[in-house]
Protein backbone atom coordinates (compact mmCIF):
# COMPACT_ATOMS: atom_id res chain seq x y z
CA UNK A 1 0.00 0.00 0.00
CA UNK A 2 2.90 2.60 0.59
CA UNK A 3 4.07 2.32 -2.70
CA UNK A 4 1.00 2.61 -4.55
CA UNK A 5 0.31 6.15 -2.28
CA UNK A 6 0.99 8.83 -4.12
CA UNK A 7 1.88 11.37 -1.09
CA UNK A 8 4.52 8.32 -0.29
CA UNK A 9 6.22 8.56 -3.85
CA UNK A 10 10.01 7.93 -3.55
CA UNK A 11 10.05 6.27 0.15
CA UNK A 12 12.76 4.91 1.18
CA UNK A 13 12.45 1.93 4.15
CA UNK A 14 14.91 -0.27 5.60
CA UNK A 15 14.28 -3.42 8.00
CA UNK A 16 15.73 -6.12 9.60
CA UNK A 17 15.89 -9.00 6.53
CA UNK A 18 17.05 -11.56 8.60
CA UNK A 19 14.10 -11.34 10.93
CA UNK A 20 12.65 -13.14 7.92
CA UNK A 21 13.84 -16.84 8.65
CA UNK A 22 13.86 -15.92 12.14
CA UNK A 23 12.03 -19.24 13.39
CA UNK A 24 12.67 -21.28 10.88
CA UNK A 25 15.13 -24.24 11.15
CA UNK A 26 19.09 -23.39 10.00
CA UNK A 27 18.92 -26.46 7.52
CA UNK A 28 16.97 -28.47 5.65
CA UNK A 29 17.58 -32.80 5.96
CA UNK A 30 19.18 -32.37 3.06
CA UNK A 31 21.23 -29.60 4.48
CA UNK A 32 20.61 -27.01 2.10
CA UNK A 33 19.79 -23.77 3.72
CA UNK A 34 15.97 -22.89 4.69
CA UNK A 35 16.20 -19.27 5.46
CA UNK A 36 17.71 -17.97 1.94
CA UNK A 37 14.79 -18.60 -0.58
CA UNK A 38 12.48 -16.36 1.75
CA UNK A 39 14.89 -13.77 2.17
CA UNK A 40 15.95 -13.37 -1.04
CA UNK A 41 11.96 -13.53 -2.22
CA UNK A 42 11.31 -10.68 0.38
CA UNK A 43 13.93 -8.99 -1.78
CA UNK A 44 12.58 -9.57 -4.90
CA UNK A 45 9.73 -7.90 -3.91
CA UNK A 46 10.19 -5.37 -1.36
CA UNK A 47 13.49 -4.06 -3.34
CA UNK A 48 11.01 -2.35 -6.34
CA UNK A 49 8.91 -0.46 -3.67
CA UNK A 50 11.41 1.14 -1.86
CA UNK A 51 13.08 -1.08 0.94
CA UNK A 52 16.44 -0.33 -0.32
CA UNK A 53 18.71 -0.71 3.04
CA UNK A 54 19.16 -4.64 4.83
CA UNK A 55 20.24 -5.26 8.37
CA UNK A 56 21.76 -8.24 7.49
CA UNK A 57 24.15 -10.88 8.06
CA UNK A 58 27.66 -9.63 6.66
CA UNK A 59 28.76 -12.67 4.88
CA UNK A 60 25.66 -13.71 3.05
CA UNK A 61 25.86 -12.74 -0.78
CA UNK A 62 21.54 -11.14 -0.41
CA UNK A 63 19.94 -10.48 -4.22
CA UNK A 64 16.98 -10.59 -5.50
CA UNK A 65 15.69 -13.99 -7.17
CA UNK A 66 15.68 -13.01 -10.78
CA UNK A 67 17.17 -9.52 -11.79
CA UNK A 68 14.10 -9.51 -14.72
CA UNK A 69 11.53 -9.34 -12.60
CA UNK A 70 9.64 -6.05 -12.82
CA UNK A 71 7.04 -5.04 -10.32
Amino acid sequence: MLHEDPELKGLHLMGGLTNIGQQLPAKAADGSDLKLAPEYAFLTLAGPRGFNAILCTPWRDYRPLLATITC
